[in-house]
């Protein structure tokens, strides 16, 4: 028995999910194991995949299945420039860290002195 199609997916969600992810066409059919215009013909609203198909795709794209099926692709926001440093202090910094990080493991007094004084 054939998988019935996923009918009421959204072509707008499936290619911005895509792109979102950061995979081209050809990548996503590979992993799929369909040629490029099957995917292709998905995005472009020509045809729609089945339901153990999108499952698949869910599974490539890190969204769950209902996520297709949403009316409006989500608007991108931005990510932040650095979001896994805290700013305006050098132990934050990527040239800093090291230092920091050695400051703060040494049992020298005159370098823990010398942390205190870069801190204030």
């Amino acid at each position: 028995m054939r998988t019935p199609k996923a009918i009421g997916t959204n072509h707008n969600i499936l290619q911005w999910a895509r792109k979102n992810a950061g995979y081209s066409v050809s990548e996503v059919a590979k992993k799929m194991d369909k040629k490029t215009e099957v995917i292709t013909s998905w995005e472009n609203g020509e045809d729609v995949p089945t339901f153990k198909q999108l499952s698949k795709l869910s599974k490539i794209y890190h969204y769950p299945s209902a996520f297709f099926f949403a009316q409006e692709v989500p608007e991108d926001e931005p990510l932040p420039s650095d979001y896994r440093t805290l700013p305006d202090h050098p132990c934050f910094s990527n040239s800093g860290s090291i230092y920091c990080f050695l400051v703060l493991n040494s049992d020298n007094n005159e370098t823990s002195s010398a942390y205190d004084s870069m801190i204030l």
